[in-house]
C-alpha cells in the first residue's frame, strides 16, 4: 500500500510540474506577442518622427530655394564636410527637391541628401519609384513614407 501512495504522490508531482510548465508557456507567450507587438509600434512612431523631420527639411529648402532667388540647383549647406560629394539638388519649379530620373537608387540618395546620411532608418528604408513622381520609403513593418516629387507632398501610411 505504501509503494501505491509513492507512486501517487509521484504521479502527482509529475502532473503538477507539466501544469506550472503550461502556466509558465502561455505567460511566456502572452509576454512575447505583447514584446512584438511594441516594437511595430516604436518602429511606426520612428517613421512618424522621420516623416516630421522630412517635412521640416522640406519647408527649410523651400525658405532657402525663395531667399536665393528660386534657383534651379541648390546645394545643401547643412551636410557635413565628408559627406560632400555631390550635395546639389535639383529643384521643380514651385520650389520641392526633385529627381532628374526617377528610380530606386536616386530616391534613396534623395533621402540620404536631404535627412543625412547618419538616419537611424537608413539601413531599414527601401526607395523605389512609382511612376514617374513618387519616391516611396518602406520600414521593415511595411509602414511607408511617400514622397511626390512634383508638390513635395509627404504622407505617412502606417497599416496598424
Amino acid at each position: 500500500m505504501q509503494s501505491q501512495q509513492q507512486s501517487d504522490n509521484h504521479l502527482l508531482q509529475v502532473y503538477g510540474r507539466l501544469v506550472a510548465l503550461c502556466v509558465l508557456l502561455v505567460i511566456l507567450t502572452v509576454f512575447g506577442f505583447r514584446y512584438f507587438n511594441a516594437i511595430e509600434q516604436t518602429s511606426a512612431q520612428n517613421l512618424r518622427v522621420e516623416q516630421s523631420r522630412l517635412l521640416n527639411v522640406l519647408a527649410m529648402i523651400r525658405g532657402q530655394w525663395l531667399a536665393q532667388g528660386r534657383p534651379q540647383q541648390m546645394k545643401l549647406n547643412w551636410l557635413l564636410p565628408e559627406n560632400e560629394q555631390d550635395t546639389s539638388i535639383l529643384i521643380n519649379e514651385l520650389g520641392w527637391p526633385t529627381l532628374a530620373h526617377v528610380d530606386e537608387n536616386s530616391c534613396k540618395i534623395l533621402w540620404q541628401q536631404l535627412m543625412g546620411s547618419d538616419s537611424r532608418f537608413e539601413a531599414s528604408i527601401m526607395a523605389q519609384g512609382l511612376g514617374s513622381d513618387i519616391c516611396l520609403y518602406s520600414s521593415r513593418n511595411g509602414d511607408q513614407i511617400r514622397y511626390k516629387l512634383s508638390s513635395g507632398e509627404v504622407i505617412l501610411l502606417t497599416y496598424n
